[in-house]
């Protein structure tokens, strides 16, 4: 045999023998020394998204009746007990205020809002602004450039030099390779209905047209990719949004008048976690594959630099209370129901950190609590 698969059991290789002898053998071919070299070339995942959403879950953690504790070795249930979700762009005209929801049915108004959010995005982007006319000194860059300054590549009859755009708000950006400018468009996805009738979900990326399924009409279904960022998704968040999927939230009527349902996308890391999973045009993205640390380290980082650099939060908070710029503190093991929304700082231990909550982190909660009231 001439597999490289690895056998433990004489038994098992003996029962594989025959489906590999029925096969070519298998060898690993290296690249030639010429040839052996990495380069880049997603210049296109350098440039931020034009909108993106950003949440985050805040649980009850229910104890466990004595039948589960002893069956399951279970010690805690953690049942969502609200979201918050924040639309972030540059476009300002375009910008809302952060949904917060505490109450019934936690799970199920978080994919309804996520999926308005994502409709309405779409429609924005949909929207194409025409280019506005460049300035005196935007033509004069553009002239003199010769050499995309991301891609590094000069421009050439078969990759021409052309003007990207920001296409919602249709200014000028700067001189791009032909290549580089279609890359950079915003991200489509696209359900299609093929001409016998059948559908097929295409993936997600900047070359669809307008009419994949090759009738010549034109009248496919797209939309444009959304990211919904959580911090620690694959260990926490991302559970619940697994656990509480429903087939329904990919539903959508073809041509014909008939229901089907798109793809699911999910890469599996192990049993337990998993990464970008994706619902319709939503793609779920962890901040922790690419920000490895805390929140609380995060923060901290970036508190250094100033609080300007915390946009977003000035835009909706005042900037004069420090407390907005600081990792706050959850009484995770306290919060088993929303009556404890009402205690005051009491048996505030936490068994994770063997510790209990201390003056100065309760009346920093209690600080943000009362300024947002």
């Amino acid at each position: 045999m001439s597999c490289l698969q690895v056998f433990t059991l004489q038994r098992v290789l003996e029962q594989h023998e025959p489906n590999s002898l029925a096969h070519a053998p298998q060898q690993c071919i290296c690249p030639s020394r010429a040839s052996a070299t990495l380069s880049f070339n997603m210049y296109h995942s350098e440039f931020p998204f034009d909108f993106y959403l950003v949440a985050d879950f805040k649980c009850f953690l229910h104890p466990p009746s004595a039948a589960d504790d002893d069956e399951l070795n279970v010690d805690a249930f953690h049942v969502p007990s609200g979201f918050c979700v924040f639309r972030v762009t540059d476009n300002e005209s375009y910008r809302t205020d952060p949904v917060v929801y505490f109450g019934d049915d936690v799970m199920g108004k978080f994919f309804s809002h996520i999926f308005a959010e994502a409709k309405a995005i779409s429609r924005i982007l949909s929207h194409k602004v025409p280019m506005a006319a460049l300035t005196a000194s935007e033509e004069a860059e553009y002239d003199r450039t010769t050499i995309y300054a991301n891609c590094k590549r000069s421009f050439m009859d078969d990759n021409q030099k052309t003007r990207h755009q920001n296409h919602v708000t249709g200014k000028y950006l700067f001189p791009a390779c032909n290549s580089c400018n279609l890359a950079l468009k915003p991200c489509k996805c696209k359900i299609v209905t093929t001409q016998n009738n059948s559908t097929k979900v295409v993936g997600c990326n900047d070359a669809i047209d307008d009419d994949d399924d090759g009738d010549g009409d034109g009248d496919d279904e797209w939309t444009y990719l959304v990211p919904i960022m959580f911090h620690n998704l694959s260990s926490y968040d991302g559970h619940f949004v697994l656990q509480f999927f429903r087939k329904e939230y990919t539903e959508y009527t073809t041509r014909m008048g008939t229901k089907v349902y798109a793809d699911v996308g999910v890469i599996l890391l192990n049993s337990e976690r998993n990464m970008l999973p994706k619902i319709g045009n939503i793609v779920f993205v962890d901040s922790c594959h690419f920000l490895a640390t805390s929140l609380d380290n995060l923060v901290k980082a970036l508190r250094k630099s100033g609080v300007d650099k915390f946009a977003n939060t000035i835009r909706h908070f005042s900037g004069d209370d420090d407390a907005y710029f600081e990792k706050g503190c959850y009484l995770y093991e306290y919060m088993t129901n929303e009556s404890k929304l009402d205690e005051t700082k009491s048996a505030f231990y936490n068994r994770l950190v063997g510790k209990d909550l201390d003056d100065e982190q309760y009346e920093h909660a209690s600080s943000c609590g009362r300024s947002t009231a």
